[in-house]
């Protein structure tokens, strides 16, 4: 079978989600298919995926181009298929002479950043009055997301990485039989227990008492870093001594550090700044406790911001860490309450969160056995073998659908 893959984000320029999910499944279905990935001129010179061959073609700023464009190489290549990894970028891949297989994650078609543009945008956008950029910018994501959803209901099958966002697409019309969800992945050789866990907290200073609690992300409001501040004081007085390591970096970083002092937890929380993933990874490993109460975030004109997957907690479960969420967006798909984590229902109240933490930090028989549980579904439901399966089962079901067997 011949793929063609499109995506706006791949390595070494992204690590994002999206950026790995193209190179990992890339680079696994090319050893079974004949891949090809078609990427952004802009992202100069992408990383190698095995044996998939990486082609920088588009130029994202002419819809009509790139279309043109994949549409030749697709009939040069003999494409039996057409994979694209963000909603905004359909309309590129469709046309009747190709099944095309669309993953979504929920936010690319709630508020695309990619996808068609209204005439006359540079214009407006160089207007010095910010009311009129803000309002200019409104309209074309409006005009934008009527344009994803109309597109994605043309593509023969939508994998969406949520039943939330699943739900999400059924609330706007796209019809159930095109809808599957495939929760993942990850890279269960990099995200696995450390081999001397012991030695690895002596090395970042975390003595044999100490309970340490881990959140990774973004500072921005839908994270809920505030919200963990708050718990931390609550619990300040328990005889473990609690540290808490916060990592990452964003705009709310300043107003988190004054929130810490303010509630006089300070000396208890590190602000580590942003890490690459082998670093992430030691402390994923080394942590009792992962803990993100992320929230359902209504952003600036009524755009919503939400974890649609939660990729962290099945990094920090492949890990060994018991891990505690929200009931939000897609994260219960990722953690099953009382079985790989604890989830809580309202991420603004960080009484209820101490209370889901206070029970973690005397209960380490249900700390383990939460964590031996987020071990085992990493591997046997989160992995990207595991997912990639999934994947190449929809592009040789979609290609059988087209052949009409």
């Amino acid at each position: 079978m011949t793929i063609l893959l499109v995506t706006d984000q791949f390595p070494p320029r992204h690590f994002g989600g999206m950026a790995q999910h193209a190179w990992h499944l890339s680079s696994r279905l090319a050893c079974s298919h004949r891949v090809m990935v078609a990427v952004p001129k802009a992202l100069g010179t992408p990383a190698e995926a095995g044996r998939a061959r990486v082609l920088p073609l588009l130029t994202m700023t002419s819809m009509r181009r790139d279309a043109e464009t994949l549409l030749r190489l697709a009939r040069t290549e003999g494409c039996d298929v057409v994979h694209v990894c963000t909603a905004g970028m359909a309309p590129l891949a469709l046309s009747a002479e190709f099944p095309v297989v669309q993953r979504v994650v929920g936010n690319d078609f709630l508020r695309p950043w990619c996808g068609g543009h209204l005439p006359l945008r540079r214009l407006f956008y160089r207007i010095p009055l910010a009311s009129v950029r803000n309002a200019f910018g409104v309209r074309e994501r409006s005009y934008r997301r009527r344009a994803v959803l109309s597109q994605l209901a043309q593509c023969r099958m939508i994998a969406a990485n949520s039943e939330w966002t699943a739900a999400a697409l059924r609330r706007e019309g796209i019809p159930p039989e095109k809808i599957g969800v495939i929760v993942g992945g990850m890279d269960c050789s990099t995200f696995q227990p450390a081999s001397d866990r012991t030695a690895l907290r002596r090395s970042l200073g975390i003595g044999p008492d100490d309970f340490m609690m881990v959140t990774a992300g973004n500072f921005v409001p839908k994270k809920g870093f505030d919200t963990v501040l708050r718990a931390v004081a609550q619990l300040s007085g328990h005889p473990e001594k609690l540290r808490y390591f916060a990592i990452g970096d964003g705009p709310e970083e300043q107003k988190l550090r004054a929130l810490s002092s303010e509630l006089g937890i300070a000396p208890l929380v590190t602000f580590t700044g942003r890490m690459n993933q082998a670093e992430l990874t030691s402390y994923y490993q080394a942590c009792d406790v992962y803990v993100q109460p992320s929230r359902d975030y209504t952003m600036a004109h009524n755009l919503t911001d939400v974890e649609t997957m939660g990729r962290t907690f099945f990094e920090a479960g492949g890990c060994g860490a018991a891990v505690i969420g929200s009931r939000v967006g897609g994260i219960p798909d990722v953690i099953h309450h009382g079985e790989n984590g604890l989830l809580i229902d309202n991420p603004d109240d960080p009484s209820e969160l101490a209370t889901a933490i206070s029970l973690l930090m005397n209960e380490s028989a249900l700390r383990a056995s939460l964590g031996s549980a987020g071990i085992r579904r990493a591997r046997e439901e989160f992995s990207w073998d595991i997912v990639a399966e999934k994947f190449e089962r929809q592009l040789v079901d979609a290609t059988e659908a087209k052949a009409g067997v």
